[in-house]
């Protein structure tokens, strides 16, 4: 089956002399009709190449989508782990300094 366009080109010569019109400006509408037809639109073959298109796009976009994911989860657990070191240094930090307040304490006391 071929993806050409079949336009009737006597038909619609025929059709609109009839109905009045010049043959040569009939046949020169008939003449642009079908260079518009041929080179205008879009074939089926057309059609099935930009639905090929689309699919491989589609695909790229997931797969980028994956990546994407996969370099966020990995992000946010590095992410957590910082916020885990923090946590951990923060409490031995606070530590020192309760044990520095006892020890200040203890010696006033003893000043006293």
């Amino acid at each position: 089956m071929s993806d050409s366009v079949i336009f009737d080109t006597h038909r619609f010569v025929k059709h609109m002399t009839e109905a009045g019109m010049a043959s040569p400006v009939a046949e020169a509408l008939a003449e642009e009709q079908v260079q518009l037809l041929e080179h205008k639109l879009a074939t089926k073959t057309d059609l099935a190449l930009i639905q090929a298109k689309i699919e491989e796009l589609h695909a790229a976009t997931k797969m980028d989508i994956e990546l994407s994911r996969a370099a966020t989860a990995t992000d946010i657990a590095n992410i957590q782990r910082e916020i885990e070191r923090s946590k951990n240094d923060l409490t031995w930090r606070l530590l020192g300094i309760l044990i520095a307040i006892a020890g200040l304490i203890i010696a006033a006391i003893k000043l006293l």
